[in-house]
């Protein structure tokens, strides 16, 4: 009876050992689920010419239950801006579970280079899960200049308001697609060579004219 009881006890111990493996094992899988991210898109933008526009879309990430949000986005205003309210717009995701989404702002500053946008949703459905955009910014170039767009203060909550905790932020670069390329060595030598051959070319034909 002793040696009974001694084997169900080690029995238990191994079972207990081995679910806590499996859950230290899979806990960075249970991270990686809930890591929450918001981001711009595309990450890297080049540049039109000054007065064209183009468009940066604000993406969420692994997101559960999405109920609200609200981010700025930090620019330097002497190489973009966003001239109207009508160049931000709300996203279809918010709103993809049935749910009403509402428009908070935006709050543009072209003094001090910053958009502030949010939306809420209401109604008896649970929020989307997943991926999807939030908003699309439309910048109006004014300058090719290399630079960044920058995510702050982004605020996420459920359906419920609690607050989501944000672990990834995603910026944006901007590019000059307008930098004059410096020729290599490589290319500098073909390009005198070039010109000796046609010096050469007009030096050889004028001879040939003067037999």
């Amino acid at each position: 009876m002793f040696y009974s009881k001694l084997k169900e006890e080690s029995m238990k111990k191994r079972s207990f050992l081995a679910i806590f493996v499996f859950l230290f094992l899979m806990s960075p899988f249970f991270s990686l689920a809930n890591a929450l991210t918001v981001k711009l898109g595309p990450a890297s933008v080049n540049l039109p010419a000054p007065g064209n526009t183009f468009d940066i879309d604000v993406l969420i990430e692994d997101v559960a239950d999405l109920g609200s949000f609200q981010f700025d986005v930090d620019y330097d205003p002497s190489i973009v801006t966003v001239e109207n309210a009508s160049d931000v717009t709300l996203g279809g995701f918010l709103a993809s579970t049935g749910n009403t989404a509402t428009p908070v702002g935006p709050a543009i500053d072209n003094v001090a280079g910053k958009v502030t946008y949010g939306a809420f949703s209401f109604g008896g459905n649970p929020g989307p899960n997943g991926n999807g955009p939030l908003a699309t910014v439309t910048f109006t170039v004014q300058s090719q200049t290399d630079g960044a767009l920058d995510l702050n203060n982004v605020q996420v909550t459920d359906t419920s308001a609690n607050s989501l905790a944000v672990d990834t932020i995603g910026n944006a670069t901007l590019v000059d697609n307008n930098l004059t390329a410096v020729p290599t060595m490589t290319e500098w030598g073909m390009i005198i060579f070039i010109v000796l051959a046609g010096l050469s070319s007009v030096y050889y034909l004028r001879r040939q004219r003067n037999v």
